[in-house]
């Protein structure tokens, strides 16, 4: 009797207590694996238990400990039109080892090893790790002057509390984001002033020159806009705003460092046919990459990563 009571406790406690310990085993189909990194910052991945998994996650979560990026792996690096080359990632390293936080330091970097040379930070490029098709479908560039946008964009600021004449579009893309056979067009406009060069092509980091102000001026913005039909109507959906209204505080007595975003990339990173966007920030002292995902008439972040103040 002793035995059987004891052989239902064991029993019972296989199933009840492990659940920490299963999920810290976990083993993953990689045919439905991603893992990918932008500007060679580690962004995160996706699986189909746990959906979008941060890039801290990816590498330091017990779960994931078979999705590590331990150096070695082979991977795929694409520009906004196709893919450039295939390489070999170098080990995932930090100023603090064990510590991606995203954020100071502790940013989780690597670089990539292709026949050509090495791709180092900051490359412009995506990364990704896995077997499928990530861009089913490329980017149109079209002409930044166009009225019609400049139009939009001058209602959305003014909306924002900004009266502006005549917005400056640095970015205009048109894509079939969802592949049903309608383009969605993406706006990125700005006016702050950089000190040193701000890069809006493709495949390009977003700052090759000094930085941005430590505070902003007054009229100053960075947008980026997902303009889309929702429900037979045509709307924007912000994925960036930073403005500053004219009338605002002194710049010397309100701290707000400027914010600048780009568009970057457009990727099916979760293999389900819809691509994400990709886009870059940066301000004083700081900078960071974005993933974001559209689900019929939204749009929200999913992941991001970055290294700064």
């Amino acid at each position: 009797m002793c035995k059987i009571l004891l052989s239902c406790l064991l029993a019972l406690l296989m199933f009840t207590v492990p659940a920490s310990a299963q999920e810290s085993a976990a083993s993953f189909d990689m045919s439905k694996v991603s893992r990918f990194g932008f500007g060679n910052i580690l962004l995160g991945g996706w699986t189909p238990q746990d959906g979008w998994v941060s890039a801290e996650q990816l590498q330091d979560g017990e779960r994931f400990h078979s999705l590590h990026i331990w150096g070695g792996e082979e991977c795929r690096v694409f520009g906004r039109d196709g893919q450039k080359g295939e390489g070999v990632i170098c080990a995932i390293r930090s100023e603090h080892p064990g510590e991606f936080t995203c954020s100071q330091d502790s940013v989780p970097r690597f670089d990539v090893q292709t026949p050509s040379g090495v791709i180092k930070e900051p490359s412009g490029l995506l990364t990704v790790l896995c077997p499928w098709d990530v861009q089913p479908r490329k980017a149109a560039v079209m002409k930044p002057g166009s009225a019609t946008y400049q139009g939009i964009v001058k209602r959305f600021l003014t909306a924002q509390g900004l009266k502006v004449e005549t917005p400056n579009i640095v970015q205009l893309l048109k894509i079939d984001l969802e592949g049903d056979g309608v383009d969605e067009v993406l706006i990125c406009a700005q006016n702050i002033a950089v000190k040193g060069e701000a890069c809006f092509e493709a495949d390009k980091p977003l700052f090759t020159g000094t930085g941005l102000p430590e505070a902003a001026e007054p009229g100053a913005y960075s947008l980026l806009l997902l303009r889309k039909i929702v429900a037979g109507k045509v709307v924007e959906l912000p994925l960036h705003v930073f403005v500053s209204p004219k009338g605002s505080t002194p710049v010397n007595d309100n701290w707000t460092p400027p914010v600048v975003a780009k568009l970057c990339q457009f990727a099916d990173l979760n293999g389900d046919g819809v691509l994400e966007i990709v886009a870059a920030t940066a301000h004083y002292e700081g900078y960071a990459y974005h993933a974001f995902e559209m689900k019929g008439g939204e749009v929200r972040e999913v992941l991001s990563c970055g290294a700064g103040s």
